[in-house]
């Protein structure tokens, strides 16, 4: 997923929530594909966690551990 694609997407995401009268935290990972998007008004705050603990807010509960992908090769078909 690329930011241009993942902003897209919550942009979409947030019209919907707001339509509905609903509003959300976000949890994701500390990556470029999510950068700190702006002007959203159902998502309340994006929060970002890190294996590493570097430059993350520290969350109340604690998640499974990041590990690389193991698997087979994914097909893009």
């Amino acid at each position: 997923m690329t930011s241009s694609i993942f902003e897209t997407w919550i942009r979409k995401l947030d019209r919907k929530y707001l339509l509905q009268g609903r509003s959300i935290v976000m949890v994701l990972d500390n990556c470029p594909a999510h950068p700190k998007i702006k002007d959203l008004k159902a998502i309340g705050s994006m929060l970002t966690a890190s294996a590493r603990g570097v430059g993350t807010r520290k969350l109340p509960f604690s998640g499974p551990p990041q590990r690389p992908f193991s698997g087979p090769p994914l097909s893009h078909d």
